[in-house]
């Protein structure tokens, strides 16, 4: 498995944890102050990670990839901001539960 692949599957991970996490929070009906903030921490670090890891997908390898081969413009951005958009869904909702 190329690195390319292995990024995007550690990212569907770590959203497939948050999912997990959010569900938990459901289930429970209340959290602590540290648990709060233990999400929201790690929301933030997730979004900041997506981020650069679209910034190096788009300045770094696509350029790269290009020489190589013929890519659809609209591929790249479409699935970028179908990832980012579900990604600042669960930003929201972290950042919004209270204690």
């Amino acid at each position: 498995m190329d690195i390319k692949l292995k990024i995007n599957k550690a990212l569907r991970g770590e959203m497939a944890v948050f999912r997990q996490a959010l569900q938990a929070v459901k289930d429970r009906g209340t959290l602590k102050a540290w648990e709060v903030k233990a999400l929201q921490a790690a929301a933030d670090a997730h979004l900041e990670h997506i981020h650069a890891h679209h910034h190096n997908e788009d300045n770094l390898l696509g350029p790269e990839f290009e020489k190589r081969f013929k890519f659809h413009d609209k591929v790249s951005v479409y699935v970028h901001e179908n990832e980012t958009r579900r990604v600042r869904l669960y930003i929201i909702i972290v950042r919004d539960l209270m204690y």
